[in-house]
């Protein structure tokens, strides 16, 4: 009833306030001289307006007629002062209408009373500044009702500037039209103030006020007198605001929408914020500060006297009604808005349906919604591995069966409650309430919740006003309304979990079958009911189609795209056979927002986007400008400022391992979770970081370039060709896409800002909720889809994909899946030469054994042949790096990229364990290689030797799993850094002995030293493959130019080369390597060529040969286009350099005795040592041939190898 009495009350103000109005105008005084009466609508006294809100009410009064002449806004500056309580004089008493007298307390004295007019500068009180008596600051106070206004950016500035009235009369002579001091009060009806009219509950409030204009020099108002004398030296509230004022040709009505920024605010709990006052504008912060909206109403007083003299209060109160409800319903985004008590009463309802008698907000009346209370779970990108007909030995989900599939709608994401009385109301991710206008007789729909789109605008731009269902949450008629947990729709798979419950198998189990049904039912009906009207609101199940192919299905999907009418952008796919949020029947996940794995959306590779939380680069507090020189079409090159933007996305900081729990993992086999529900925003512990992703794996993705326009600001980039650009700053949430090939941008211009997101802006603002843009997992996800896009040949099964292919493509670097003219040549080096020698040395070695085989890479780098090894059916590996970040990057190393396999792959037989340590130095003897001493432990217990550390732990590896050696040892594009010197080369070869059991295999691939040598015989001592400019290698050679032929014995060692690689991106030092001299050695050390009988089972023509040969047996395989992606489409440039590389494959046939190993690299060291004291003696005459004393060490090479600082080493003892 007390909410009945305020209405009432709000409406006989309203009342009292139009027949007053009305009176004025029929008597042409609404507007006279410089005074006027203003009646106004103001919204958002209660629920502040968001710039959603904003933005959502423009468009709706668009769509309804109404007009500007000027979208882009009047810019205006308003500002309030403090004055000084000071008594008038009589004559002011008697002509100002302005302020109240000043409060009795103040007693008058000579100096406060201002002289009768006129008075000159000699006769008036001093000034307020800084130094003012403290008596006169205790007198000031703020003033709401008189305020400066200046109009136009241009005089904005110069204030800003400034902060000086005089100034900007100085710089425009029309200053009198610009600005101007405006005093407002309430009108009075017989002496008594007309109030505000307050309808608190629809969230609006009307007032009706007097306002007087004084020009800014007029002499004959002491308001303006005493503001100006004091303007320095009072405090002051600044508004800055664009304002776009709208009209319609029915109403004589304006509606303004205005975006304003002001002086910082002080918290005041449980009350309004109040503003700070400040001396200038620059002081207090507005430009800076976050903006507010507001939206008003005001009545055109020309229009009025104009046309409208006679109108009756009725009439004029329906008038402003009609208009306030325009309004309201862009506010609430419905043509239905209500009262927002009647949004609480639904809110508490929603809860309680999905909580019961647990619902742990029942006590809490005033809470208010949070996004966390959105049960609709979100979907996951849909990637290439999900196209895979058989996953079943992974935790990756293929969609091939027991999936549906239907349209995804470019709508807004809803649920649909339907209330305990039957009326409609949509809830949308925000968790705003949407009346939908309508409601249902059926009561065996009430208290129900479904999920779907709504969708306002069709194709055409008509209003459809439809919310499409795909699925249902809970029933109200039903004993138990919760059927989340049921599945979707029959399959067998689901039948057959079914019978292990004792659940009935009935249609009635299904949610798809219930919501068609459900749908059928609820025969929407509008509340109030027209003539002749039928229900503005519809409801329709979305139609999903299945079958025994699921490509078969998407194709049938897509081709509808055109039947319907709205746009769609994508396709949805629905696990058949579990509950919401679950990974079988009878289950369900979590109520609350949350990410649910197995279900998928696809959208085409354009309209993949990232939502990031965006931060400056900073130079002392302030925006890092660089600049940049780009070429301009009028042949006069320009610099171009940009910013350096930092993106970061919410990450879950329990979540994040550092590098020793990395490898702690993989060691203690521990690979985590991979929930079918994610609730990685989990707000206790959410927390923004830079971007980094990790498939493909790129360190510096969360670095983004941002070119500014002329006057410094960052703008977004709309995809739509009608789009407006939108300034945006610091810390804002914005959604960014990347750009696609053919754009041409480069590094770090490649991230473009195409929207603002405001809505997730100001969630982050204004509340406790922690967004920050996308997830970590979602970005992640996002990032996948963008590097390897699911194109709609794919998802309609007309382009075929092979798990390895698409696998592979996973363990790769952004600089290496982006470079242009080796995409190729990569597919051929790791679809085919690589995965062939390892698979065919894996099915030779279960040819003679049905035990589990072992592999060893001795140069692992990031686990790039991961994949390989999988579908090569290895059981264990032990890989090795010299790189500690190869091996324990958190992000992307061999460690996590191997907890990444297995955590979609938990079925999967393959384990490994990976160690940073030099191959250079002896692995299993001494273990040398390795600096920790847990790993040496770790290292001796893998191969029998010593005592496995912490015995109360399981590691992925058991005792003495390797005592007999590995069956295969493989060294992909590394032995080269091998043959730096002997010493190096004979201790790497005898850890190849000591490691591979017998009839065990060794392989590998590096450039082939013979052919490099004789490409480097030319006087610039240089190989170059460019293409369209593009370097894709350059080899430079470092040895002494005197070598005619390349040798074939131990000289061919430390023949030192520089090679720049494409793919690559920098230089590195390599050695030629002579096959001829390996060969003899690698016999030595118990290994001979593979036998032609074995080579011939293998698939091999060759134990060693070139990758031409390669090449050539490749393209007569059929299937290479399916199993090795591009590699069939090498370039004449990528095979220039592909063909300079060999394969080898050699075969264990002899055990050296460990004694006769160490008796090898004894007397190797002697030689050494020999060599090295020769080679300090001519070091040391070469030096005392140009000097009599050094006192310093001399640095012979920029670039030294080891042995080159062991020969600095003795040049200084000698010195």
């Amino acid at each position: 009833m007390a909410k009945n009495a305020d209405v009432k009350e709000a409406n006989n103000i309203l009342l009292k306030m139009v027949n007053h109005y009305l009176e004025k105008c029929r008597t042409n005084q609404l507007v006279k001289n410089n005074t006027s009466f203003e009646l106004e609508v103001s919204f958002g006294n209660k629920k502040s307006i968001t710039r959603n809100d904003y933005e959502d009410t423009i468009n709706h009064l668009m769509r309804f007629g109404w007009k500007s002449s000027n979208l882009r806004g009047d810019e205006m500056l308003r500002i309030n002062s403090e004055f000084l309580v000071v008594p008038k004089t009589p004559e002011e008493i008697s002509t100002s209408p302005s302020m109240s007298p000043p409060p009795p307390f103040l007693p008058r004295t000579p100096s406060m009373t201002p002289p009768p007019l006129p008075q000159t500068p000699s006769m008036s009180p001093p000034p307020l500044d800084g130094g003012a008596r403290h008596e006169d600051k205790a007198r000031l106070q703020m003033s709401t009702n008189f305020r400066l206004e200046i109009k136009g950016s241009k005089l904005i500035q110069e204030y800003c500037k400034s902060d000086s009235i005089d100034a900007i009369k100085k710089i425009d002579p029309e200053y009198k039209t610009k600005m101007k001091f405006t005093e407002k009060k309430l009108v009075k009806d017989n002496d008594t103030p007309i109030n505000m009219a307050m309808f608190q509950d629809h969230n609006f409030r009307v007032a009706y006020k007097q306002e007087i204009d004084y020009a800014v020099d007029d002499p004959r108002s002491y308001l303006v007198r005493d503001t100006l004398r004091n303007w320095n030296g009072t405090k002051k509230t600044f508004r800055c605001m664009n304002r776009v004022r709208f009209t319609h040709e029915k109403y004589p009505i304006f509606v303004d929408v205005s975006v304003i920024k002001t002086n910082s605010k002080i918290k005041n709990k449980g009350k309004r914020d109040f503003l700070l006052p400040t001396n200038t504008l620059t002081s207090s912060n507005a430009f800076s500060n976050e903006p507010s909206y507001e939206i008003e109403l005001e009545i055109d007083n020309e229009a009025m006297m104009r046309e409208h003299k006679n109108m009756s209060p009725d009439k004029m109160i329906e008038t402003i009604k009609k208009c306030i409800r325009m309004v309201l319903s862009g506010l609430q985004d419905t043509p239905y808005p209500i009262a927002y008590s009647e949004q609480e009463a639904i809110y508490g309802d929603y809860m309680a349906l999905i909580h019961g008698s647990e619902n742990p907000f029942k006590h809490k009346k005033h809470r208010n919604p949070e996004t966390n209370d959105f049960i609709g779970p979100q979907s996951i990108a849909l990637q290439q591995f999900n196209l895979f007909n058989d996953l079943k030995n992974t935790t990756s989900k293929s969609v091939v069966h027991d999936y549906m599939v239907t349209e995804k709608a470019d709508g807004q994401r809803a649920l649909l409650y339907i209330s305990k009385v039957g009326k409609m109301y949509m809830i949308n991710s925000r968790m705003k309430i949407i009346f939908t206008g309508a409601k249902t007789d059926e009561k065996k729909c009430f208290n129900s919740l479904l999920d779907g789109e709504f969708i306002m605008t069709g194709k055409d731009k008509k209003i459809l006003f439809l919310f499409a269902a795909f699925d249902i949450y809970y029933i109200g008629s039903r004993k138990d309304p919760n059927v989340r947990p049921f599945a979707f729709y029959p399959t067998g798979n689901v039948d057959d979990l079914l019978m292990k419950d004792k659940a009935a198998t009935t249609q009635t189990q299904y949610r798809l079958p219930l919501l068609e049904e459900f749908v059928k039912m609820i025969d929407p009906k509008p509340i109030v009911v027209a003539a002749h009207e039928s229900c503005l609101f519809r409801i329709q199940s979305k139609k999903f189609s299945s079958g025994i192919d699921i490509f078969d299905a998407c194709r049938s999907t897509l081709s509808l795209k055109d039947a319907h009418p709205y746009e769609t952008d994508g396709l949805i796919f629905t696990p058949m056979f579990a509950g919401v949020g679950s990974d079988r029947p009878n289950s369900s996940g979590p109520l609350k927002k949350y990410t649910w794995n197995l279900s998928f959306k696809w959208k085409p590779p354009e309209y993949n986007t990232i939502d990031f939380y965006v931060m400056t680069e900073k130079d002392k507090n302030k925006d890092k400008v660089r600049y940049i020189i780009h070429d301009s079409s009028d042949l006069i090159n320009k610099a171009v400022a940009y910013n350096t933007l930092y993106l970061h996305v919410g990450v879950n900081k329990n979540f994040v391992d550092d590098q020793v729990s990395v490898f702690q993992r993989v060691l203690e086999d521990k690979i985590g979770t991979n929930e079918v529900h994610s609730t990685e925003t989990e707000q206790s512990n959410y927390v923004p970081r830079p971007f980094r992703p990790t498939t493909p794996y790129d360190p510096t993705a969360f670095i983004c370039y941002i070119p500014l326009d002329e006057q410094m600001r960052m703008k977004t980039v709309p995809v739509e060709k009608d789009g407006t650009p939108e300034v945006f700053e610091d810390l804002t949430i914005v959604e960014f896409r990347y750009a696609q090939p053919h754009e041409n941008k480069e590094g770090h211009w490649k991230w473009i800002p195409i929207r603002v997101r405001h809505d997730k802006t100001a969630i982050l603002r204004s509340s406790n909720a922690k967004d920050y843009g996308n997830s970590f997992q979602t970005a992640n996800s996002n990032w996948l889809s963008i590097h390897s896009p699911v194109t709609e040949e794919m998802v309609s099964g007309q382009e075929t994909l092979q798990p390895i292919q698409v696998e592979d493509d996973q363990y790769y670097d952004v600089l290496e899946k982006e470079s242009k003219y080796t995409v190729a040549l990569k597919h051929f080096h790791n679809k085919y030469v690589k995965n062939k020698l390892i698979s065919k040395a894996s099915k030779m070695v279960k040819e003679g054994n049905s035990g589990p085989i072992y592999l060893i890479d001795y140069s692992v780098g990031r686990a790039g042949d991961l994949t390989k090894w999988k579908y090569a059916n290895i059981d264990f590996v032990l890989g090795i790096d010299l790189s500690k970040d190869n091996i324990m990057n958190r992000n992307d190393s061999a460690c996590a990229r191997y907890l990444d396999m297995r955590k979609k792959n938990k079925q999967a037989k393959l384990r490994a364990i990976f160690f940073q340590g030099d191959s250079g130095k002896n692995i299993r003897s001494s273990q040398e290689a390795f600096s920790n001493t847990t790993d040496k432990q770790l290292i001796k217990s893998l191969f029998g030797k010593g005592e496995i550390p912490n015995k109360l732990t399981n590691y992925v590896f058991s005792h003495g799993m390797a005592a007999d050696g590995f069956h295969i040892s493989s060294c992909q594009f590394a032995l080269h850094y091998f043959f730096q010197s002997l010493h190096t080369l004979h201790r790497f070869l005898r850890n190849v002995s000591e490691c591979t059991r017998l009839n065990g295999y060794f392989i590998g691939t590096c450039f082939d030293g013979a052919k490099v040598f004789q490409l480097l015989r030319n006087p610039t001592g240089q190989f170059r493959v460019e293409k369209n400019k593009t370097m894709l290698t350059e080899i430079t050679k470092k040895y002494g130019a005197a070598i005619e032929a390349f040798p074939s014995d131990e000289t061919s060692v430390g023949m030192k080369i520089d090679v720049f690689q494409e793919s690559i991106g920098h230089t590195i030092s390599e050695y030629l390597v002579s096959f001829e001299y390996l060969t003899r050695l690698l016999g030595n050390y118990g290994f001979v060529p593979v036998p032609k009988p074995e080579l011939a089972l293998m698939n091999f023509e060759e134990s060693q040969g070139s990758f031409d040969s390669l090449f050539i047996n490749m393209e007569k395989e059929k299937g290479s286009e399916d199993f090795f992606g591009k590699a069939a489409q090498m370039s004449v440039e990528e095979k220039n350099v592909s063909f300079l590389n060999r394969y080898f494959i050699f075969k264990k046939t002899t055990t050296i005795p460990e004694s006769t190993l160490k008796n090898m690299m004894d007397i190797l060291g002697e030689e050494k040592n020999v060599e090295e004291e020769k080679a300090a003696e001519k070091v040391a005459e070469k030096v005392a041939e140009t000097a009599k004393k050094l006192k310093k060490r001399i640095v012979l090479d920029e670039e030294e190898s080891d042995d080159d600082k062991e020969e600095e080493k003795l040049l200084d003892e000698a010195i």
